[in-house]
Protein backbone atom coordinates (compact mmCIF):
# COMPACT_ATOMS: atom_id res chain seq x y z
CA UNK A 1 0.00 0.00 0.00
CA UNK A 2 1.51 3.71 -0.90
CA UNK A 3 1.11 5.91 1.62
CA UNK A 4 1.88 9.77 2.46
CA UNK A 5 1.51 12.41 5.02
CA UNK A 6 2.39 15.53 5.37
CA UNK A 7 3.32 18.39 8.16
CA UNK A 8 1.17 21.27 8.47
CA UNK A 9 3.44 24.79 7.87
CA UNK A 10 4.51 25.46 10.76
CA UNK A 11 6.48 28.87 12.02
CA UNK A 12 9.31 29.47 13.84
CA UNK A 13 7.78 31.85 16.56
CA UNK A 14 4.86 29.16 17.26
CA UNK A 15 8.10 26.87 18.29
CA UNK A 16 10.81 29.50 19.93
CA UNK A 17 10.13 32.17 22.07
CA UNK A 18 12.35 34.26 19.46
CA UNK A 19 12.76 33.67 15.63
CA UNK A 20 16.44 32.14 15.09
CA UNK A 21 19.24 34.50 13.17
CA UNK A 22 19.34 32.96 10.28
CA UNK A 23 22.71 34.94 9.68
CA UNK A 24 24.38 33.49 12.71
CA UNK A 25 25.65 30.39 10.66
CA UNK A 26 26.86 30.26 7.58
CA UNK A 27 27.66 27.16 5.42
CA UNK A 28 30.20 26.63 2.47
CA UNK A 29 29.53 23.41 0.98
CA UNK A 30 30.29 22.13 -2.52
CA UNK A 31 26.60 22.25 -4.18
CA UNK A 32 27.45 18.54 -5.78
CA UNK A 33 28.35 16.66 -2.61
CA UNK A 34 25.43 14.78 -1.72
CA UNK A 35 26.49 12.52 0.91
CA UNK A 36 22.80 10.48 0.81
CA UNK A 37 22.41 6.39 1.60
CA UNK A 38 23.72 5.33 -1.87
CA UNK A 39 24.36 6.57 -5.52
CA UNK A 40 21.03 5.55 -6.87
CA UNK A 41 19.29 7.41 -3.54
CA UNK A 42 21.06 10.74 -4.57
CA UNK A 43 19.93 10.50 -8.48
CA UNK A 44 16.36 9.72 -7.13
CA UNK A 45 16.31 12.76 -4.46
CA UNK A 46 17.70 15.26 -6.61
CA UNK A 47 15.41 14.06 -9.38
CA UNK A 48 12.68 14.67 -7.02
CA UNK A 49 14.01 18.04 -5.97
CA UNK A 50 13.93 18.86 -9.41
CA UNK A 51 10.63 18.01 -10.42
CA UNK A 52 9.19 20.05 -7.15
CA UNK A 53 10.72 22.96 -9.35
CA UNK A 54 8.63 22.16 -12.77
CA UNK A 55 5.54 22.13 -10.86
CA UNK A 56 6.53 25.58 -8.98
CA UNK A 57 7.21 26.78 -12.29
CA UNK A 58 4.26 25.02 -14.06
CA UNK A 59 2.50 27.41 -11.67
CA UNK A 60 4.12 30.61 -11.89
CA UNK A 61 6.57 29.91 -8.78
CA UNK A 62 10.11 30.72 -7.93
CA UNK A 63 12.18 27.73 -8.33
CA UNK A 64 13.59 26.14 -5.00
CA UNK A 65 17.28 25.84 -4.03
CA UNK A 66 18.88 22.40 -2.72
CA UNK A 67 21.68 22.20 -0.60
CA UNK A 68 24.22 18.99 0.83
CA UNK A 69 23.20 19.32 4.49
CA UNK A 70 20.01 19.98 4.17
CA UNK A 71 19.43 16.82 1.94
CA UNK A 72 21.47 14.79 4.09
CA UNK A 73 18.77 15.35 7.05
CA UNK A 74 16.41 14.14 4.79
CA UNK A 75 17.91 11.32 3.76
CA UNK A 76 18.55 10.64 7.69
CA UNK A 77 14.51 11.26 7.85
CA UNK A 78 13.87 8.65 5.18
CA UNK A 79 15.54 6.38 6.76
CA UNK A 80 13.92 7.00 10.00
CA UNK A 81 10.58 6.71 8.00
CA UNK A 82 11.35 2.96 7.52
CA UNK A 83 11.56 2.44 11.12
CA UNK A 84 8.38 4.93 12.01
CA UNK A 85 6.24 6.02 9.42
CA UNK A 86 5.75 9.00 11.10
CA UNK A 87 6.63 12.84 11.81
CA UNK A 88 8.25 11.87 15.24
CA UNK A 89 11.21 10.56 15.27
CA UNK A 90 11.73 6.82 15.90
CA UNK A 91 12.93 8.35 19.39
CA UNK A 92 10.09 10.17 19.90
CA UNK A 93 11.16 13.97 19.25
CA UNK A 94 9.80 15.70 15.94
CA UNK A 95 10.83 15.86 13.19
CA UNK A 96 12.44 19.42 13.05
CA UNK A 97 14.90 18.12 15.60
CA UNK A 98 16.76 16.88 12.46
CA UNK A 99 17.99 20.35 11.27
CA UNK A 100 19.43 21.05 15.00
CA UNK A 101 21.20 17.83 14.44
CA UNK A 102 22.61 19.48 11.68
CA UNK A 103 23.21 23.30 12.78
CA UNK A 104 20.29 23.80 10.17
CA UNK A 105 18.70 27.89 10.26
CA UNK A 106 14.71 27.89 9.62
CA UNK A 107 12.45 30.69 9.68
CA UNK A 108 9.93 27.94 9.00
CA UNK A 109 9.63 24.56 7.80
CA UNK A 110 7.51 21.62 6.65
CA UNK A 111 7.82 17.94 5.79
CA UNK A 112 5.96 16.01 2.96
CA UNK A 113 6.67 11.80 3.55
CA UNK A 114 5.86 9.63 1.51
CA UNK A 115 6.63 5.46 0.68
CA UNK A 116 5.24 2.89 -1.94
CA UNK A 117 6.18 5.06 -4.75
CA UNK A 118 8.94 3.36 -6.79
CA UNK A 119 9.93 6.43 -8.97
CA UNK A 120 10.52 10.23 -8.08
CA UNK A 121 7.73 10.87 -10.42
CA UNK A 122 5.10 8.38 -8.82
CA UNK A 123 6.19 10.01 -5.52
CA UNK A 124 5.46 13.64 -6.56
CA UNK A 125 2.15 12.39 -8.30
CA UNK A 126 1.35 10.90 -4.85
CA UNK A 127 1.80 14.83 -3.17
CA UNK A 128 0.33 16.21 -5.71
CA UNK A 129 -3.12 14.43 -5.79
CA UNK A 130 -3.54 15.09 -1.80
CA UNK A 131 -4.51 19.07 -1.16
CA UNK A 132 -2.49 19.72 1.83
CA UNK A 133 0.90 18.38 0.36
CA UNK A 134 0.30 20.19 -2.81
CA UNK A 135 0.42 23.32 -0.74
CA UNK A 136 3.69 22.39 0.59
CA UNK A 137 5.16 22.20 -3.07
CA UNK A 138 3.49 25.44 -3.90
CA UNK A 139 4.12 27.42 -0.86
CA UNK A 140 5.86 30.70 -2.17
CA UNK A 141 7.55 31.23 1.31
CA UNK A 142 9.76 28.38 0.91
CA UNK A 143 13.12 29.18 -0.88
CA UNK A 144 15.22 25.76 0.36
CA UNK A 145 14.24 21.90 -0.09
CA UNK A 146 16.17 18.63 1.03
CA UNK A 147 14.99 15.56 -0.19
CA UNK A 148 15.63 11.80 0.72
CA UNK A 149 15.04 8.73 -0.85
CA UNK A 150 15.81 5.58 0.97
CA UNK A 151 15.11 2.02 -0.41
CA UNK A 152 15.00 -0.80 2.01
CA UNK A 153 13.87 -4.34 0.46
CA UNK A 154 12.72 -3.00 -3.02
CA UNK A 155 10.70 -0.24 -1.13
CA UNK A 156 11.27 3.41 -1.24
CA UNK A 157 10.36 5.88 1.71
CA UNK A 158 10.99 9.28 0.39
CA UNK A 159 11.03 12.85 2.40
CA UNK A 160 11.03 16.48 1.69
CA UNK A 161 11.78 19.12 4.15
CA UNK A 162 11.31 22.49 2.76
CA UNK A 163 12.60 25.50 4.63
CA UNK A 164 12.50 29.33 4.61
CA UNK A 165 15.35 31.26 5.06
CA UNK A 166 16.12 34.98 5.06
CA UNK A 167 19.53 34.78 3.98
CA UNK A 168 20.91 33.11 1.26
CA UNK A 169 22.90 29.68 1.99
CA UNK A 170 26.44 29.27 0.57
CA UNK A 171 26.83 26.24 -1.24
CA UNK A 172 22.52 26.04 -2.41
CA UNK A 173 21.83 25.43 -6.14
CA UNK A 174 19.07 25.00 -8.06
CA UNK A 175 19.21 20.84 -8.67
CA UNK A 176 19.86 19.38 -12.04
CA UNK A 177 17.50 17.55 -13.63
CA UNK A 178 19.72 14.80 -13.38
CA UNK A 179 19.91 12.10 -16.32
CA UNK A 180 18.72 14.80 -18.62
CA UNK A 181 21.56 14.54 -20.73
CA UNK A 182 20.43 16.45 -23.87
CA UNK A 183 18.19 18.68 -21.57
CA UNK A 184 14.84 18.85 -22.95
CA UNK A 185 13.00 18.59 -19.91
CA UNK A 186 12.68 14.56 -20.27
CA UNK A 187 14.66 11.67 -19.14
CA UNK A 188 14.28 9.11 -21.86
CA UNK A 189 16.15 6.79 -23.98
CA UNK A 190 17.43 9.70 -26.14
CA UNK A 191 19.42 10.91 -22.79
CA UNK A 192 20.99 7.21 -22.39
CA UNK A 193 22.14 7.17 -26.27
CA UNK A 194 23.37 10.61 -26.04
CA UNK A 195 25.86 9.50 -22.96
CA UNK A 196 26.79 6.06 -24.34
CA UNK A 197 27.94 7.77 -28.00
CA UNK A 198 30.04 10.42 -26.09
CA UNK A 199 31.77 7.85 -23.80
CA UNK A 200 32.22 6.26 -26.94
CA UNK A 201 33.62 8.76 -28.14
CA UNK A 202 35.86 9.86 -25.49
CA UNK A 203 37.03 6.18 -24.65
CA UNK A 204 38.97 6.44 -27.93
CA UNK A 205 40.57 9.76 -27.43
CA UNK A 206 38.27 12.17 -29.25
CA UNK A 207 36.88 15.36 -27.41
CA UNK A 208 33.47 14.96 -25.39
CA UNK A 209 30.67 16.77 -27.66
CA UNK A 210 28.29 17.38 -24.74
CA UNK A 211 28.53 20.73 -22.64
CA UNK A 212 29.60 21.69 -19.43
CA UNK A 213 26.03 21.60 -18.18
CA UNK A 214 24.84 18.70 -20.45
CA UNK A 215 28.08 16.41 -18.22
CA UNK A 216 26.79 17.73 -15.22
CA UNK A 217 23.23 16.35 -15.82
CA UNK A 218 24.91 13.21 -17.28
CA UNK A 219 27.24 12.67 -14.37
CA UNK A 220 24.81 9.78 -12.54
CA UNK A 221 26.66 8.69 -9.86
CA UNK A 222 28.64 11.55 -9.08
CA UNK A 223 32.34 10.16 -9.76
CA UNK A 224 32.60 13.17 -12.55
CA UNK A 225 33.27 10.76 -15.10
CA UNK A 226 30.18 10.24 -17.95
CA UNK A 227 30.89 6.54 -18.94
CA UNK A 228 28.78 3.31 -19.44
CA UNK A 229 27.64 2.79 -16.13
CA UNK A 230 26.08 6.68 -16.36
CA UNK A 231 24.33 5.40 -20.02
CA UNK A 232 22.85 2.23 -18.03
CA UNK A 233 21.69 4.50 -14.58
CA UNK A 234 19.88 6.63 -16.86
CA UNK A 235 18.48 3.66 -18.90
CA UNK A 236 17.13 2.16 -16.11
CA UNK A 237 15.76 5.18 -14.37
CA UNK A 238 13.75 5.95 -18.01
CA UNK A 239 12.78 2.57 -17.71
CA UNK A 240 11.37 2.85 -13.90
CA UNK A 241 9.61 6.22 -14.76
CA UNK A 242 7.74 4.66 -17.50
CA UNK A 243 6.05 1.73 -16.04
CA UNK A 244 6.20 3.49 -12.64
Amino acid sequence: MKKFFLIPFITAASMLLTPLNVSAVSYSLPQTEFTTVTAIDNVNAERVAALVNKVRRDNGLSELKIFPLLSEAASVRARELSVTFAHTRPDGTRFLTVLDDYGIPWGSIAENAAFGQPTPESAITSWLNSENHRKNLLNPNFNYIGVGAYEVNGTYYWDQIFVQSSDPVNGAAVPRNIGDANLDGRLDGNDATLVLTDYTRTSVGKTSSLSEQQRGHSDMNGDRKIDAIDASAILTAYVKASVG
